[in-house]
């Protein structure tokens, strides 16, 4: 496979062509865009959207698949 990047600087990576299409990290993992991935992890851990989106905004895009996940877990075991 033919791995080819866009990238805005060095350090972001914002697409990458994949089998043949340009995606973004959320499109590869079966998402439209950033909101819907956020979305769907409010409704997988049962949190309110505005909890994580606020989460998602304090630690930026690069930890949305790592920390995001983390925070969500923790927050899940909680009961927020």
């Amino acid at each position: 496979m033919l791995d080819i990047l866009l990238v805005q600087n060095k350090f972001k990576i914002i697409r990458r062509f994949y089998n043949g299409n340009w995606k973004n990290v959320y499109q590869r993992n079966g998402f439209k865009n950033r909101k819907e991935y956020l979305q769907d992890l409010a409704d997988e851990f049962g949190l309110p959207e505005d909890l994580v989106f606020m989460s998602a905004d304090m630690l930026g895009e690069s930890e949305d698949f790592d920390g995001l996940i983390n925070i969500l877990e923790d927050a899940e075991e909680f009961g927020f």
